[in-house]
């Protein structure tokens, strides 16, 4: 800061100092703790951009709504183009004409004013930009005003740093960790105020909060809350609501005159003056209550408040508020790739190309920068400490590549011998170790330091399968020879899941609500779609049906009443879809089979939901109301492979049979962005389409989909106009491909077969590629009792690699 500093004291004019908020506050504690008095003006990113642009009146976003017919929100996002679109230049993309169109309107209506950096708020004053800025927005400002006046730059110096990296297996380990060196970092004398987290990732939050209250190390994670969320808000919204004025004006004077000041608590007197700052300006717009209420909710919605203040403690802070000369050591956790840095996508009004037409930051350039947020302003902090789990709430996650980059001095976790400074803790981690190794005989590091402190000896027993006895084989065998394809991709997850799952038929399912849901979508597409309609009172009674039959609480009730849309637009729509293919529905719910003669007959069964035929070509079609379950990632082990089973077993039943499309299809609904560049029916449409594996052949494709260019029914289907092939983002086969992948699926089957008739059922999770694809949602992994050593490891093969492979076997 002495830079700075010292430029300040020579200035011979005027200064504007083009900063953040947080560089503003310590740069005029430093000044006057040395008595500098120099005329100075600091200005923020904001009101910079006034300067070099324009500023709406508070009113103009609810004006323009109502004007255009269109939501608040959607013309937010315009305006924050709109300083880049030229009056008086043409324009020849939709969206950029509707910025022009926006423009044009407010300023016609004098609700943008300018105020030009040549104004003489800048004349005769000399401009320097402090601080290390990465913000694509501010640069662009600064470039524009470098145009007519001289702009120095000033950056705080970097730091002879200490950078360390240490990796956890999960992150509560790694939060433990950042906490005992804290109390390290105590101990040596550094007060809490000096130590800061960076802007900590919403998946460690709760985690955060409930080790530093185990440690009675106080924590400020510095979360906000929507203005709109808060008990006062509310009550004084109710109270603007009732007004009998139909003024906006007239009934937000009232309503503020009756939240009394007198009777509020210190914290709702600054909520009652965030609500006078936001609500004051929209009177100018001279709006009806209801205009107005609709204003005043949307800024409530975004505007947020800061609900707890806690002095003293660890700080979770964003860069913008970070003070390099006053933090002793900074922690970087949650260096994972996904988390850090966060990256940002592209689902703006405009696209790439629209940007680039305006000269506006694309994304790829926001993210250039915010890359280097990360590579250079780190290096003004001494001691940055960075951290990252390799598991995080189950899911697994590799270190970002900026630490590739950075490349900090890789350090080990803190022994165990330091971790012992809350009892509490302790008490939980040992119950956890504990519990791992009565289920799964896993002895951890926690579970051998920790346990003499809370009991004597650990009694060892073996819960483990031993397998069933030759008499009770036999006797499921007689009962057990045919089997479903969701119960054989269970045998393959794990042997002793199907064992319990399919043979013993144990129960799982505490609310069918979603067994009875698939069962009533597949009912209405099976039978109610051969008429023209969907009638309400046929919807009624089939619900009340299922309802009845379940005896449902009036929750689970209402969630069926709430789902009828939903049905009638999945309806509705697989109905059009079908008059659009000049395929034929060859046949619904077909049930399919294939027998194994082994010394005993076994029988694979399924039913294939729908099949379009024209000839001998055949589309295959499987509804899905939950999760889709191709995947061709793990197909090779028989497992997110229902779709090719039936494949199998269709080829099996239909002679001569040319399968040119094996698609799922989603039936349950979503609800829709507005700010998608689409009509409502279009969405709609859009999301029921067919996805899945297409045979590479363009002209039986289009010969199914013959309207594919207005009216697709699979999702990414296109062909290339140069070279006529199908796109690079289908998944696609050749016949050959599919004939090596059901042949592989085929010897799977009788292999399984075998060793179900040998009662062959070990508990052998599979763990593909990085991912345990069996026990994330087994129902019985809590008595399964597995080790680790129990989990079969296999490769994970994209589609292309699936047929290389495939292909490369038979030779």
């Amino acid at each position: 800061m002495e830079a700075i500093l010292k430029r300040i004291k020579n200035a011979t004019k005027p200064l504007v100092i083009i900063t953040s908020n947080a560089h503003q506050e310590r740069l005029l504690r430093a000044m006057h703790a040395q008595k500098i008095i120099k005329p100075v003006q600091f200005i923020v990113k904001k009101d910079l951009f006034q300067r070099v642009f324009f500023n709406l009146k508070p009113h103009a976003l609810d004006m323009a709504a109502k004007h255009f017919n269109t939501d608040i929100s959607i013309i937010e996002e315009q305006c924050s183009y709109i300083h880049k679109i030229e009056i008086d230049r043409l324009y020849h993309h939709h969206n950029l004409k509707q910025l022009k169109a926006l423009k044009t309107y407010l300023i016609d209506q004098n609700l943008l004013q300018y105020h030009r950096f040549r104004d003489i708020q800048f004349e005769n004053k000399t401009l320097i930009y402090y601080g290390t800025f990465y913000d694509a927005h501010l640069l662009q400002i600064i470039t524009e005003i470098k145009q007519d006046q001289t702009v120095e730059h000033l950056s705080p110096p970097s730091q002879n740093q200490s950078m360390h990296l240490t990796a956890f297996e999960d992150k509560e380990s790694e939060v433990r960790d950042i906490i005992l060196r804290i109390l390290e970092l105590t101990k040596d004398g550094v007060s809490l105020d000096k130590i800061k987290l960076y802007d900590a990732p919403q998946a460690y939050h709760h985690t955060l909060k409930s080790f530093f209250r185990r440690y009675h190390i106080p924590l400020d994670l510095n979360q906000t809350t929507p203005l709109i969320a808060l008990p006062f808000v509310q009550t004084f919204l109710s109270k603007l609501k009732q007004q009998p004025a139909s003024s906006f004006h007239l009934a937000l004077k009232t309503t503020f005159e009756q939240s009394a000041l007198k009777h509020l608590s210190p914290f709702n007197r600054k909520v009652y003056d965030k609500l006078l700052q936001i609500a004051n300006p929209l009177i100018e717009g001279d709006m009806t209550l209801e205009e107005g209420l609709k204003g005043l909710t949307y800024r409530l919605k975004r505007r947020r408040i800061k609900t707890v203040n806690q002095t003293g403690a660890v700080e979770n802070l964003s860069y913008e508020q970070l003070d390099s000369e006053n933090i002793h050591t900074l922690f970087v956790l949650g260096m994972a790739q996904g988390l850090r840095p966060q990256i940002k996508k592209d689902h703006d009004f405009l696209d790439e190309t629209d940007k680039n037409t305006i000269d506006y930051p694309t994304v790829i350039a926001e993210n250039k920068l915010e890359k280097l947020r990360y590579l250079e302003g780190l290096k003004l902090f001494k001691n940055v400490h960075f951290s990252y789990a390799k598991t995080i709430d189950n899911e697994p996650y590799e270190k970002s590549t900026l630490l590739t980059i950075i490349d900090p001095k890789q350090v080990e976790p803190l022994p165990i011998i330091a971790q012992t400074h809350s009892y509490r803790d302790d008490r939980i981690r040992v119950k956890n170790a504990y519990d791992q190794y009565q289920l799964y005989r896993e002895q951890s590091q926690d579970l051998t330091a920790l346990y003499p402190l809370f009991k004597d000896d650990i009694k060892i027993y073996d819960h483990r399968f031993k397998g069933l006895d030759k008499e009770t084989l036999t006797r499921f065998l007689r009962k057990k020879r045919s089997v479903g394809v969701t119960a054989i991709e269970n045998f393959y997850q794990c042997q002793f899941r199907f064992l319990l799952s399919h043979f013993l038929n144990l129960d799982t399912i505490d609310n069918p609500f979603y067994l009875d849901l698939g069962t009533l979508c597949h009912d209405l597409l099976e039978i109610e779609i051969e008429n023209a309609e969907l009638q309400d009172e046929t919807l009624d009674k089939k619900i009340t049906t299922l309802i009845k039959k379940r005896s449902y609480s009036k929750k689970t009730q209402v969630f069926f009443e709430h789902l009828k849309p939903t049905l009638k637009e999945a309806f509705y729509t697989i109905k059009q879809q079908e008059t659009i293919t000049p395929f034929d529905v060859y046949q619904r719910e077909l049930a399919l089979t294939k027998t194994y003669p082994l010394n005993q007959t076994f029988t694979l069964k399924g039913k294939i939901d729908k099949i379009f035929k024209k000839d001998k070509d055949s589309v295959l079609i499987d509804y899905k109301t939950g999760r889709t379950s191709l995947e061709l990632k793990t197909a090779y082990h028989g497992i997110g492979a229902q779709l090719l089973f039936y494949a199998l077993m269709y080829k099996n039943t239909v002679e001569d049979a040319t399968i040119i499309g094996l698609y799922e299809q989603q039936l349950l609904g979503k609800n829709f962005d507005k700010k998608d560049n689409k009509t409502l029916e279009r969405q709609i449409f859009d999301y029921y389409q067919m996805q899945g594996i297409t045979l590479n052949n363009p002209e039986k494709l289009t010969d199914f989909n013959p309207q594919y260019e207005s009216d697709n029914l699979i999702k990414g289907f296109h062909i290339n106009k140069k070279d006529g092939r199908l796109s690079a983002v289908m998944k696609t086969f050749e016949p050959e491909d599919l004939e090596r992948l059901t042949k592989h699926l085929d010897a799977l089957l009788k292999k399984a077969f075998n060793e179900i008739e040998k009662g062959d059922f070990k508990i052998n999770p599979k763990r593909i590629g990085k991912n345990n694809v069996s026990c994330q949602y087994c129902p019985f992994k809590d008595i399964c009792y597995r080790d680790e050593s129990d989990l079969e490891t296999h490769p994970e093969f994209d589609h292309t690699e699936l047929f290389k492979t495939l292909k490369a076997e038979v030779k």
